[in-house]
């Protein structure tokens, strides 16, 4: 466990700084590891474990530490069957060791069944020494106790953590002592007190700041530029301490290493969060500052400044009146040598007002596919300050494996913002950091306002920190009603909205219950700005920009504009979410629907790229609907953005809300509609495999058209399913043919590219004739192309170049599909780019580049399966088996063959004439590297394999490259 336990245990009286009873061993941890009583000198360890055990016990010695938790600590990620044994043994050889010191001593390690501790007083710790004599206020007693830094050459996490935070309190203490009088540290004391009455302090904390080092390197230089800076943010930011830290850091600077603009003669800070009047201000000023204060305060205030350089520190200036805004204006004039550091949760407007937006603590990153980095994460000021908050109410806190992720997730949740950080780490005295995320993103309620609260906070002016409800609650007092009808509007947003989203949003306020209302914008787009504006001044919306690049080579490339998006504050969404009147949420939401679905059928799929930064708002929408019971605004939606859908990937949940939309036949007024919604549910339930729905819902799409675009859609889509369910393709071609006659009357060249794949793809793989099917899917091409879909021309582009390596022209093929996957960040993990991969695997098999191959299908697989996709993943791992007998790696091979061919009837179908070919060919590759019976007996094991085993299987496999 961490030393940082003890600083809050030291100050109880039960830790006494010099003990009545001599403690029997000595344990030093600064420098090196040793132990000593008498003539004992213990430095060579029976093992890592037991020094570190024993290290941990000390640290903490007033309390039990619970067998569990050893564990974990000691040998992470062990299950407890394996660490119990492992911790017995460490115990057998500490408490021998213990007992190796001559004289009656009692026993020094005490261990139940659950629990393990240390005798009080039998062990003394250099480390709680040197933390006595901090807190004791004995610097130099605390200088000679650190000689070198703990335990060096151990790197459990927890004693890494601990390192860091004793060479932090090691810098801290070794630091200039604060000054916090006004007189500069290198003018002499009575020079100081006999030229100036003036009299002042900076606040004091008794916390550790965490990332403050990046925000002061940029305040520091626009101070010295600029005599009017303001720090701006919303509440709970950090803009006072900040500050301070700058106030005192200025203060503690020496003319001989500062620049000549550094040398303020007073500097100074004055807290104004019960001032708002003119009158008010200039009475804080003066008491803060003068000795006597006379009536007349604001004259005094401006002759004392006269002409001295002079850095004034005004806190929480956001509720102070525009009369007293201008007097401190007139006060700049009048003092030639004043700068004014102000904080606020609003700019002033003041002429040549420097503004320094508050960031929030820097958030941890993570590499995407490595296992995260305990020791890398944890030195991040968001999860360092959560771990040390934390520790204030569970002293034992500490980061770990399984403890990890959540802290990251949480300081994400809470956007690095330090008051909430911390309010979230205080409810560690009753929750694990697991369960207080999953209640932080919660949807019930208002979880953000409820548990970032202190215990026993109470809604003063003094307590407006006391949680996030006060803090916003203060911020949102201060609004007109127009700025509140903004932020009601935009709490149905999850993620950042455009002008013209809020615009509409704001606008739904006003709409009638009726469905089907009209979905223009009746906010007046200049006026909507204005308001964001103020609203991003007030620092409860924050503002980020945005530039969508164009993707080279694409058929729909186009560059969309910059622009700004808004978002607000979690914290105040969930406020102005309670503030909204019965019924307003729905109606914002529903208007956000029929306006998105109007959006996407207009402009999708060909301007997808600028659509993207509004249709972002389209699945939460869609989520919402069936608790809204807005059936109708759902499906719409989710058709209109079913070439979307290629793009990204489609949770189980859109096909569930799609059906519920779908059964609400009462409130469907459009036949199309009801047919395209059928249409998308096959396309969904092929996704996840389950065909018995894909059969019903065609056979609904086919009985529902309304006319004959949709006809052919339906009457296709039915003939793709009963390809699957391996229909003899004779009986499926009149349909077909119909489809496609139906498709090329209707002029509607998306549609009629949709149709034409079909007749390729059964050319192509039922009636095994890629010659046929290529100048099919060439026109494909084409049309997707004139569509501007270009996930779809992507996708014929790679069956294209299957066609091509199946007639003997691999080398073509591998640069098609080189071509398509050249624009992998544009297909980010839609399924264009598992179709390729798996294309790309195929290819490589037959140019015998087996190592080349598996990439590509291991890839492909691990995408669909993070996507849930089962109808893509068997097709992945089809031929993958092969790559791995030309690779020597025979019995693993079996084994996924034998899974892949146990669940393929039941999740895609029959097999069609390709894949049925490479079946036959694994086969025999398999009976030619193991012998019949061998091969038949892996077989039947994978076929007992359960997906999550197929996939370990995958990782556990590495390739071994040997000649066919």
């Amino acid at each position: 466990m961490g030393a940082a336990l003890l600083s809050s245990a030291m100050a109880s009286s039960t830790i006494p700084i010099e003990p009545a009873l001599a403690p029997r061993w000595q344990l030093r941890l600064l420098g090196g590891v040793e132990l000593r009583a008498a003539d004992v000198s213990i430095t060579r360890w029976p093992s890592r474990a037991v020094a570190a055990l024993l290290a941990r016990l000390a640290l903490a010695p007033h309390r039990d530490h619970p067998r569990e938790e050893l564990i974990e600590l000691l040998w992470p990620g062990v299950s407890l069957d394996k660490g119990r044994p492992r911790l017995r043994q460490a115990l057998s050889l500490l408490r021998s060791l213990l007992r190796s010191a001559p004289g009656p001593w009692p026993e020094v390690l005490l261990a139940d069944r659950h629990a393990v501790r240390l005798t009080a007083h039998a062990v003394s710790c250099d480390v709680l020494r040197l933390e006595q004599r901090l807190a004791a206020g004995e610097q130099a007693a605390a200088q000679a106790l650190y000689i070198g830094e703990l335990m060096p050459g151990y790197y459990d996490d927890w004693i890494v953590a601990e390192r860091h935070r004793l060479e932090a309190l090691r810098e801290s203490w070794q630091a200039a002592p604060r000054r916090h009088s006004i007189e500069p540290p290198w003018l002499p004391p009575q020079e100081a007190t006999a030229s100036t009455p003036w009299r002042t302090s900076l606040p004091s904390y008794w916390t550790r700041p965490f990332g403050q080092e990046a925000t002061l390197a940029q305040l520091m230089p626009l101070l010295q530029d600029h005599r009017l800076v303001t720090v701006t943010g919303p509440g709970g930011m950090g803009k006072t301490r900040l500050a301070v830290a700058l106030a005192d850091q200025l203060i503690r600077q020496s003319p001989n290493t500062a620049a000549k603009a550094w040398h303020f003669e007073l500097v100074a800070f004055v807290s104004l969060a019960a001032t708002e009047t003119a009158a008010e201000l200039w009475s804080a000023l003066a008491q803060a500052l003068v000795e006597d204060v006379s009536a007349d305060p604001r004259s005094q205030v401006t002759a004392g400044l006269g002409q001295r350089t002079a850095l004034l520190v005004l806190d929480n200036m956001e509720q102070v009146s525009t009369e007293a805004v201008d007097g401190l204006a007139h006060l700049l004039q009048q003092a030639g040598g004043l700068h004014l550091l102000l904080t606020s949760r609003r700019r002033l407007g003041l002429p040549g007002e420097q503004v320094y937006d508050m960031p929030g603590l820097p958030l941890p990153l993570r590499e995407e596919g490595l296992p995260p980095d305990i020791l890398t994460l944890g030195q991040n000021p968001s999860v360092a300050l959560f771990v040390d908050r934390a520790r204030d109410s569970r002293p034992e806190f500490h980061l770990t494996a399984n403890n990890l992720l959540p802290v990251v997730d949480l300081v994400a949740l809470l956007g690095g913002m330090p008051l909430a950080i911390e309010l979230a780490a205080s409810r560690l005295r009753a929750l694990q950091p697991r369960e207080l995320l999953v209640r932080l993103q919660s949807d019930q309620g208002s979880p953000l306002l409820e548990l970032l609260a202190r215990p026993g906070s109470t809604a003063t002016a003094a307590a407006r920190h006391a949680s996030m409800r006060h803090v916003v609650a203060w911020s949102w007092r201060q609004l007109n009603p127009e700025l509140a009808s903004l932020l009601r509007a935009m709490s149905v947003f999850g993620h950042a909205a455009t002008l013209t989203a809020v615009g509409q949003a704001l606008a739904g306020l006003d709409d009638a219950d009726a469905v089907g209302a009209p979905a223009v914008c009746t906010a007046d787009p200049a006026r909507v700005q204005a308001l964001l504006a103020d609203a991003v001044d007030l620092s409860l919306v924050k503002a980020e920009p945005t530039k969508t690049v164009p993707v080279s080579g694409r058929p729909d490339n186009e560059q969309a504009m910059p622009s700004t998006r808004y978002a607000l504050l979690p914290p105040v969404r969930e406020f102005a979410a309670e503030q909204c009147a019965p019924g307003e949420p729905i109606r914002v939401r529903a208007r956000l629907r029929r306006w998105l679905a109007d959006l996407a059928r207009q402009g999708l799929p060909r301007h997808r790229q600028a659509l993207q930064q509004d249709l972002v708002h389209a699945w939460g929408l869609l989520q919402r609907a069936q608790s809204d019971n807005r059936p109708g605004e759902a499906l719409a939606l989710a058709v209109a953005l079913q070439s979307e859908w290629n793009w990204r990937p489609s949770a189980p949940a859109l096909m569930s809300v799609t059906e519920w939309a779908l059964g609400q036949q009462h409130a469907l007024r459009s036949d199309a509609l009801v047919s395209e919604g059928h249409y998308l549910v096959v396309a969904l339930a092929t996704l996840r495999a389950d065909m018995h729905k894909a059969a019903v819902h065609a056979d609904a799409a086919v009985a529902t058209a309304p006319d004959d675009r949709l006809l052919a859609l339906a009457l296709s889509i039915r003939c793709w399913v009963g390809q699957q369910r391996g229909d003899d393709p004779s009986t499926l071609q009149p349909e077909l043919s119909r489809a496609l006659h139906l498709a090329r009357q209707g002029h509607d060249v998306r549609v009629l590219g949709l149709v034409l794949r079909l007749q390729a793809a059964q050319s192509a793989y039922h009636l095994n004739d890629p010659v046929a099917a290529e100048p099919l899917f060439q026109e494909c091409v084409q049309l997707f192309e004139q569509a501007g879909d270009s996930a779809q021309a992507w996708l014929r582009q790679i069956e294209l170049a299957g066609c091509w390596a199946r007639t003997g022209r691999e080398p073509s093929a591998l640069v098609l599909l080189d071509m398509c996957l050249r624009e992998r960040p544009a297909m980010a993990q839609s399924l264009v780019l598992i179709y390729a991969l798996t294309e790309l695997g195929r290819v490589q098999l037959r140019l015998r580049a087996p190592q080349a191959a598996q990439a590509a299908l291991v890839q492909a697989a691990d995408l669909a399966q993070r996507h849930d996709w089962p109808g893509l993943l068997l097709p992945a791992l089809l031929p993958l088996p092969e790559a791995w007998v030309i690779c020597g790696q025979a019995e693993p091979a079996a084994l996924l063959h034998g899974h892949v061919m146990a669940r393929w009837p039941a999740t895609i179908g029959s097999f069609n004439r390709r894949d049925a070919w490479a079946n036959r060919r694994t086969r025999r590759l398999l009976a030619r590297a193991l012998s019949g019976a061998r091969a038949d007996l892996l077989s039947q094991v994978g076929a007992g394999l359960t997906q999550a085993q197929a996939m370990q299987l995958l990782r556990e496999s590495p390739p071994r490259h040997t000649s066919a």
